[in-house]
């Protein structure tokens, strides 16, 4: 038998014929990035400081002009915006990728074949033979052609899977895998495939290297956090947790629709209150404040970057994983900190620091140019931070009584980085927003500042491999 290469990238590309795009593809950004061109040009003559200073004045010149067909009133967005139809949003090939996702082949997705591609991806990922149908063995042979399948079963798999241990295991990014000893869930699993490109001793994680978890929890839709290509090689049948998303926008996919429609059949919905039960796990789906378009107002709050955080609570252990949060108009996850810890003390908070302040002028050069047509006039000139900054996340830890916080959601490897997914270490651009960000080392240094005044949690940093024991704060160890 053969199975998936870890060193393969699994892309499923959607057919996108919507007006002005989808939260599927990169149409919607593409569109604004073309019809605000000027804004681009203004950056690349003057920086990207300057494009935030004279924002407000910049849009108030280019948005009525160059973003109008958006609008059917001053402050009313049209609905062919809001709300792509999902229908013209379909999965039409899956592509085949190496290194830093260089395309190698591309093959149609025809109906049949995408209905079933979790069964046969996750088959393949754990060592299987030749398929019987036309349009799967044919995506099987072109595997084969570009070394995109090992020799290898479900016991090699086992062999190469990390030993089960108790703990939670940084897998990179926002990615993490909690392990009881007796149920393994992961959350936001985005692992890109193994390269020459990175240093041998900073590959990515992979499943193979994992195992297939008992649960996946996904926290929203935006591509770092919800990743095909790590979902595909779970199998059909594993459990993902997604949230409820009432109506597909153009901030957020149906996630629960997308993965049934590609074969996924144990998908699980989930909206803030509600409790799922996963081996010996409890989870609690909570709300998801933050990284929308603008903290203090937006058009049509109704359409949202919809998402989740979670408690998850083992028998010894209580987690909070927070992903991209913050604050927005619905909402502030400072509130929620405090409200999770009537509940008891919470053992480790894994959340976000990265919320420098962006001008709305400035999201034409970052990857949420969509935002801009939901920011209210007023707020043109004032910056919106999309998620907690430092002394955010340790205010975070001190509400839920937390005795560590783990800053994470921040890249932190090759394989991200290089994707242009958290800041590279070592390097510093004023007119590259992602270089301005800090780093995991930083809010080390001011939670000791902090912790002169202030109850302060511990801060561990976790680099990509390491361990958190989960009976007492102890420091990382390798995997």
């Amino acid at each position: 038998s053969r199975r998936l290469c870890a060193g393969l990238g699994l892309r499923v590309l959607y057919l996108d014929q919507t007006p002005y795009g989808s939260a599927l593809t990169d149409r919607a950004n593409q569109f604004i990035r073309q019809r605000c061109a000027e804004l681009l040009a203004f950056r690349r003559a003057n920086g990207f400081a300057e494009l935030g200073r004279l924002s407000g004045k910049l849009l108030g010149e280019i948005v009525p002009r160059r973003l109008g067909e958006l609008f059917e009133s001053p402050d009313r967005l049209s609905d062919d915006w809001l709300f792509p139809r999902p229908t013209e949003v379909r999965p039409a090939w899956l592509q085949l990728e190496r290194d830093l996702d260089r395309p190698v082949a591309r093959l149609p997705l025809e109906p049949d074949l995408a209905r079933d591609m979790a069964r046969y991806l996750g088959d393949w990922q754990q060592g299987a033979f030749p398929p019987r149908g036309r349009a799967a063995r044919a995506l099987w042979d072109t595997l084969g052609d570009i070394d995109g399948l090992r020799p290898g079963n479900a016991e090699t798999v086992r062999e190469e899977s990390v030993q089960p241990a108790a703990g939670i295991t940084s897998l990179g990014h926002a990615g993490l895998l909690f392990d009881d000893g007796t149920t393994r869930v992961l959350i936001d699993p985005y692992l890109p495939p193994r390269s020459s490109c990175y240093p041998a001793n900073r590959q990515p994680a992979s499943v193979t290297n994992v195992g297939r978890p008992d649960a996946v929890l996904i926290t929203h839709g935006h591509a770092d956090h919800f990743d095909l290509n790590s979902l595909l090689r779970c199998g059909a049948d594993t459990p993902i947790v997604v949230p409820y998303v009432a109506r597909e926008t153009v901030l957020a996919a149906d996630m629960a629709s997308r993965l049934r429609e590609l074969g996924f059949r144990a998908v699980h919905v989930m909206a803030p209150g509600q409790q799922i039960v996963l081996g010996s796990v409890r989870v609690t789906a909570l709300p998801f404040y933050g990284e929308q378009p603008a903290e203090d107002a937006v058009l049509h709050p109704e359409v949202r970057n919809t998402g989740l955080t979670y408690l998850v609570e083992m028998p010894a252990h209580r987690l909070l994983a927070l992903a991209d949060t913050g604050r927005d108009p619905a909402g502030d996850v400072r509130d929620l900190a405090r409200s999770v810890a009537l509940g008891g003390p919470v053992d480790t908070v894994f959340g976000p620091f990265r919320g420098t302040g962006i001008y709305p002028a400035q999201y034409v050069a970052s990857a949420l140019a969509r935002n801009l047509p939901f920011v209210p006039r007023w707020l043109w000139q004032t910056a919106q931070k999309q998620m907690c900054d430092i002394e955010d996340l340790l205010e975070v830890g001190s509400r839920c009584r937390a005795r560590r916080v783990v800053p994470y959601a921040a890249g932190g490897e090759p394989c991200y980085w290089m994707r242009g997914v958290g800041r590279t270490p070592h390097v510093s651009r004023d007119d590259d927003p992602m270089q301005l960000e800090p780093l995991a080392e930083d809010v080390v240094k001011t939670a000791d500042l902090r912790r002169r005044n202030a109850s302060t949690p511990l801060v561990v940093p976790l680099r990509a491999g390491q361990r958190l024991a989960v009976a007492q704060p102890a420091s990382p160890r390798p995997a």
